[in-house]
């Protein structure tokens, strides 16, 4: 007799009690191939999410934090009472369709030759459409390259094209990231510095460069809801500020500021030709040079 494998599923709530609902109901219509507990980390929602899933799902393992942490550090502590071998961090704004599971541990079976890090699999849209699952590294070259594709009105090719069975990604996103337990602890998990936005890329790349590989799998089928707030000021913001603080871990001193000053000089003009307001603008373009200011100030204590 087969012995099913015990995976922790970690999901992140922030006043968004019915997703984080229906993801959990989608997990346990759907999900039958390996034995699972269920851990949900509330950051300090203020919709009365955490009375709501807790009655709905009394067996839920509930973490209440009483700030908002942010999504890394959130992770974090879903982490440490997690039971399970593997991890398997899921985004509130996904639903199961079919079971991934089988497909997971199928690949891991088959490439034991392999260093395997972190799986996702290709996630769709409501439409059925792909989603962005995955992708390279982030990088100072990339970035300056992104900001003058942007300043000439041209498109960027998709980093992630061709969705064969298996392909190799530098990165997983945090919607559905798939990894041993052990590897996540050895890593320290998501650096807490990061309050939102880069962490997912950052933990990859550390897991990448200690000889790990990552791929994205056609395993089961997982739907990320599309989200008008991707493209908030605090989406804006915050991805930028984190950016930076990641460019800035990899990078002297001497040669980031330099990079600050590029990125501006590129950014600038393609930043007030926007329809965003002008203190919004401000706020972003200035982020450039005050990330810090959008970090997780007690992790640095």
């Amino acid at each position: 007799m087969k012995i099913k494998q015990k995976v922790s599923i970690i999901i992140i709530n922030y006043n968004t009690a019915q997703l984080t609902i229906n993801c959990i109901h989608s997990i346990i219509r759907n999900i039958h191939s390996v034995d699972y507990e269920i851990i949900v980390v509330d950051n300090a929602s203020t919709d009365n999410s955490a009375q709501r899933i807790i009655e709905l799902f009394p067996d839920v393992i509930l973490i209440e934090s009483p700030i908002n942490v942010g999504f890394g550090k959130a992770n974090n502590l879903g982490a440490k009472q997690a039971s399970g071998t593997y991890l398997f961090l899921l985004n509130s704004d996904t639903e199961i369709i079919d079971d991934p599971f089988n497909d997971f541990f199928s690949f891991l079976s088959l490439h034991t030759n392999k260093r395997i890090g972190i799986i996702g699999t290709f996630l769709v849209d409501e439409k059925g459409n792909y989603s962005k699952s995955g992708g390279r590294f982030y990088s100072a070259k990339k970035y300056l390259k992104l900001g003058l594709y942007a300043y000439f009105n041209m498109q960027s090719k998709s980093e992630v094209n061709d969705k064969l069975n298996a392909v190799s990604v530098d990165y997983v996103i945090g919607a559905d990231m798939f990894l041993r337990k052990d590897l996540f602890d050895a890593m320290n998990g998501f650096d807490e510095k990061i309050f939102m936005y880069f962490e997912d890329v950052e933990l990859n790349k550390r897991i990448f460069n200690a000889g790990y590989e990552s791929y994205l799998l056609k395993a089961g089928k997982i739907m990320h809801l599309s989200k008008s707030s991707s493209h908030s000021q605090f989406s804006r913001v915050y991805n930028m500020a984190s950016l930076m603080y990641c460019l800035r871990k990899e990078m002297s001193l001497c040669c980031f500021f330099l990079f600050q000053l590029l990125y501006f000089m590129i950014k600038f003009p393609i930043v007030f030709t926007s329809i965003n307001k002008l203190k919004d603008n401000i706020q972003y373009i200035t982020s450039i040079f005050i990330y810090k200011n959008y970090l997780n100030k007690e992790s640095f204590i």
